[in-house]
């Protein structure tokens, strides 16, 4: 498996410095807009920061993950919602897939 990330990372070196790092807020952008296009019940996140070269300013490693929590509830969410984009979502469609 490490053989195989620096093989990918080789291979994307020349184009990592092409894309710039965008902030936190982008990706807090990107859940409002999900949240307005499907709703609060079907918007989930999943973290795969052992699979990603480049993370938003701010969500460096995982443990930044509670910004994602502190710029959802400074954008008004409610602590249920939060909830349900930080993994409840995730857990009930997978309830649903596999069965109780």
């Amino acid at each position: 498996m490490i053989a195989l990330r620096r093989e990918v990372n080789s291979l994307l070196a020349p184009y990592r410095k092409k894309v710039p790092q965008v902030p936190i807020d982008r990706l807090i952008e990107h859940i409002d807009h999900a949240v307005r296009i499907a709703g609060i019940d079907h918007v989930a996140l999943g973290s795969d920061f052992d699979g990603i070269s480049l993370t938003p300013v701010g969500l460096e490693d995982v443990s930044r993950i509670g910004l994602i929590t502190q710029k959802l509830l400074q954008r008004g969410y409610a602590q249920e919602d939060i909830y349900k984009i930080l993994g409840e979502n995730l857990l009930r469609v997978f309830r649903i897939v596999i069965g109780n």
